[in-house]
This record gives structure tokens, C-alpha cells and sequence, in this order.
């Protein structure tokens, strides 16, 4: 258990250097962009529901609250480098990103999926796109958020490692439900189940980040799982040419 928890907190030196000029305004900012994302996602729910614009929650959203988070980082005069945003041990993020990403193909047999995805007519474009959609609007906006500003910025607030890491994983979490509620998912089988996935992928998430402090290999990660969970949907879509951002 001593070894496995001495490994759980193995971060970069300069991951670790980081916390020792946040304050505990930095939390209370940080607490403020949370408040404000979770009113923003509200708000956000209740226009796909009653104006049925989804393409407003699953592309304009994210990118909105990504550029909040970055003016939260720059007003309190800091650099893109203390959320992640830098080339520092870049290469080993990115294999051991891909290392860990492109077995999950071999589950439930998602590469004959993916294989009959690139047979179809489109199928290399619509994988593409998405991929490009996940990495950049999806995945390095909530790694930018959650693994980048919230967690490193929860230190400040509260000092237990694991403590930090469980309520941010809850954060998380519950920042999916507009998408879950809408795609028909039920609240209580969210946080009977769901919740603690969200938790645990967080956990990993974020030991990649502050193992290398940088957001390469959370964001590959990131995207591969999403690709991963999608390739259903992908076929589903191009085969009855339903669009590639539908809902």
C-alpha cells in the first residue's frame, strides 16, 4: 500500500513547485469559474431542451468556457505553463498517452469496428473530424479545466491529495450530466454508477498531468476513450448519414 501510494503522488518537480505560489484566493477564483461553468451549463441544458440547439452545448459551450478559464488564469497573472499549456515532456506524454489509449481498441473488438468505419464511403473523413473534435473542442478544453486549473488550484483550498483529487473528480462528473440527461440517462443510475467512473478516469487523468505537468497525454488519453465509446455512433451515423455533430 506504501509503494502504491508513494507511486499515486509521483509528480514532476516542477508540478510540485507550482502549489507553493497559489494562495487561497487562487482557490476562491477557482470556486468562482466553477460556480459560473455550472450556471453556465444550465443555462446551456435548458436551451437544447426548449430551442433544441444542440450543437450550442456539444461545440460553442465548451469552447466558451475554455476561454473564461484561460482570462480566470490571466487575470490572476499567471501563465498558460501552470495550466498545463506547454511543449515540456511532450514526446513521453504522447507515447505514454498512446501506450495506454490504443488497447482500449481491442476491447469488445472495437478494431474490426474501426476497420469496417474506414470501409464505408466517408468513413476516414467522419473519423477525422471527430477525432480533431474530441482532441481540440472536447478533450483539451476539460483537460485545460479540470486537470489543468480546478485540480491544481484545489490544493489551495484543500491541502489533503486525495481529498482534492475526489472533489474535483465529483466536479467532474456532475459537469456531464446536461449531456447524460440529455442523451436519456437517468439521474439516479448517475451517481449509483456513473459518478464513480468519472471519479476514477479523473484520478487517472490526472496522475498523467502532474507526472509529466503536462496536458499531452491527458488530452490523447482523453480523446482516444471518447473515440472509443463513439465508433458505434460514427457507424451508426454514416451509414444512415445522419450528420457528424447530432446528438
Amino acid at each position: 500500500m506504501r509503494r502504491f501510494l508513494s507511486w499515486a503522488n509521483r509528480a514532476d518537480p516542477s508540478y510540485s513547485e507550482m502549489f507553493e505560489a497559489y494562495t487561497k484566493a487562487d482557490g476562491i477564483v477557482m470556486l468562482i469559474f466553477w460556480a459560473l461553468q455550472t450556471l453556465i451549463m444550465t443555462l446551456s441544458l435548458y436551451v437544447i431542451i426548449f430551442h433544441f440547439q444542440s450543437l450550442f452545448l456539444v461545440i460553442i459551450v465548451p469552447l466558451i468556457l475554455t476561454a473564461i478559464a484561460i482570462v480566470f488564469v490571466k487575470a490572476r497573472k499567471q501563465s498558460l505553463a501552470t495550466v498545463g499549456v506547454t511543449t515540456k515532456n511532450f514526446f513521453i506524454s504522447l507515447l505514454v498517452a498512446l501506450g495506454l489509449g490504443i488497447p482500449l481498441f481491442a476491447i469488445n473488438g472495437r478494431w474490426q469496428l474501426f476497420i469496417e468505419i474506414l470501409g464505408l464511403d466517408g468513413g476516414l473523413y467522419a473519423l477525422l473530424i471527430r477525432f480533431l473534435y474530441h482532441m481540440i473542442v472536447i478533450s483539451l478544453g476539460e483537460e485545460l479545466i479540470y486537470r489543468g486549473y480546478l485540480q491544481t488550484r484545489m490544493k489551495a483550498v484543500v491541502k489533503n491529495s486525495f481529498l482534492s483529487v475526489f472533489i474535483v473528480g465529483v466536479m467532474f462528473g456532475i459537469a456531464h450530466l446536461p449531456i447524460i440527461l440529455l442523451r436519456g440517462g437517468e439521474l439516479s443510475s448517475f451517481f449509483m454508477r456513473g459518478l464513480w467512473f468519472y471519479v476514477l478516469f479523473h484520478w487517472i487523468l490526472n496522475h498523467l498531468y502532474k507526472r509529466y505537468n503536462s496536458l499531452v497525454a491527458p488530452i490523447i488519453l482523453h480523446t482516444l476513450y471518447n473515440i472509443h465509446v463513439e465508433l458505434e455512433i460514427i457507424r451508426f451515423r454514416i451509414i444512415f448519414d445522419l450528420g457528424i455533430f447530432n446528438i
